[in-house]
């Protein structure tokens, strides 16, 4: 690059961790490099370019990235709890490869390493996904603060593994005050996703119980879903609740325990042995549902249901799946038609420089052509005088011969 007199050696290279994805443009004059970020830089094609791909592709993969990792997790551990048309458990429909290590700054002097993957206790972190990166900063051997780079947000931690909106992050190694790592947890999630199985046969549609009403029931109860909600030794287990009353029940049969005098309220999940069942209406004294194990799943899509669920399920920031949805999508517009409106501005900041250097040092070719007819007339002009002035001179030679 070429200022006045000086000229520079300008690179791309990556950041500060080596990320080959960020790159940042340095500037090296007189063996002084200084880092032009694109904010510097003003407006232009480079400026575009670097905060395309630093900023809006980033934060575009991130989106995409984050709804694909939530969806796969909560949609796999739904599908693992069903059973298949030969009723047999099947596991994941998805195949989710794992999250990247985080990538240690260049500048790192510990030896620790960092792993990363979706929490999985005390409950699953996919709820709780942001769709951001995070810098990761020691202040001690396993202590420091997490920088959520979307908003800036800080999230202080005493030791490791340390949790953070739904990210497990482990250490292996010793990490020194001042070493930093940045996460990037959804960078690979669309390369590596795929279903796990090719036949149809092996979906998992089918509940692994089923719920029926007592024969002699005399109240209005009507089943409004059943659903296996998580993994459980007792899952298989025949459980009978027997309604003492239109708000209490007791329980048989869920082998941790009889519960008697439990509360029941019409739409709210009774849950036991790794099922979730919910009732609507009033019973009556002596009414009863039994829950066992399904011993038809061919006919059966009680698991099909509950899969179909998570779109209602606040997985997106609060927001259900199709809200969520309707968002990044959103948003990936409002950078699109941003970076649209930039280049526009940039080209007419572009064309307003061009036209005001021509009118400065540049050729103008209506004025040059009016100053060329200004030229001719003159010199037209000139001539007729030097044709009179010549009349004159020979007039006065013939006069002065006589």
């Amino acid at each position: 690059m070429v200022l006045g007199t000086a000229g520079s050696k300008d690179a791309l290279q990556a950041d500060d961790f080596g990320d080959p994805y960020t790159f940042k443009l340095t500037m090296q004059r007189n063996n002084v490099t200084a880092v032009m970020d694109e904010a510097l830089l003003g407006g232009g094609s480079l400026s575009g370019l670097m905060k395309f791909n630093n900023h809006d592709l980033a934060d575009a993969g991130n989106l995409v990235g984050r709804m694909a990792l939530a969806l796969g997790t909560v949609v796999n551990e739904q599908h693992s709890l069903g059973l298949d048309l030969s009723g047999n458990p099947v596991g994941n429909l998805f195949t989710l490869g794992p999250i990247p290590d985080a990538l240690p700054a260049l500048a790192n002097t510990g030896t620790a390493s960092m792993q990363v993957a979706v929490q999985t206790s005390p409950a699953s972190g996919a709820p709780a996904l942001s769709a951001s990166n995070y810098e990761v900063i020691f202040t001690g051997a396993a202590a420091g603060t997490i920088r959520r780079v979307s908003d800036g947000q800080l999230t202080t931690f005493s030791s490791v593994p340390a949790q953070v909106d739904g990210l497990d992050l482990q250490l292996t190694g010793t990490a020194n005050a001042g070493d930093r790592f940045m996460v990037t947890p959804y960078r690979q999630v669309t390369q590596s996703m795929d279903v796990a199985f090719a036949s149809p046969r092996s979906l998992a549609v089918a509940s692994p119980v089923v719920a029926s009403a007592g024969t002699a029931n005399l109240g209005s109860l009507t089943l409004q879903s059943l659903q296996p909600a998580r993994a459980d030794a007792n899952l298989a287990q025949t459980v009978t609740l027997t309604f003492t009353g239109a708000g209490s029940f007791d329980v048989s049969g869920t082998g941790t325990g009889n519960p008697t005098g439990v509360a029941y309220v019409p739409g709210q999940p009774i849950s036991y042995n790794g099922w979730a069942l919910t009732l609507k209406g009033t019973p009556q004294p002596g009414d009863t549902y039994t829950i066992q194990a399904n011993a038809y799943p061919d006919i059966d899509a009680g698991n099909a249901h509950a899969m179909l669920a998570i779109r209602d399920l606040a997985l997106f920031d609060g927001a259900a799946t199709t809200d969520g949805y309707a968002a990044l999508m959103s948003n990936i517009g409002v950078r699109v038609q941003s970076a649209g409106f930039s280049a526009a501005v940039s080209r007419s900041i572009a064309d307003n420089a061009a036209t005001d250097n021509a009118a400065v040092a540049g050729v103008n070719l209506d004025e040059e052509a009016a100053k060329l007819l200004q030229y001719q007339q003159a010199y037209q002009a000139s001539a007729k005088i030097l044709q009179v002035s010549q009349t004159l001179f020979d007039t006065l030679i013939q006069n002065l011969g006589r």
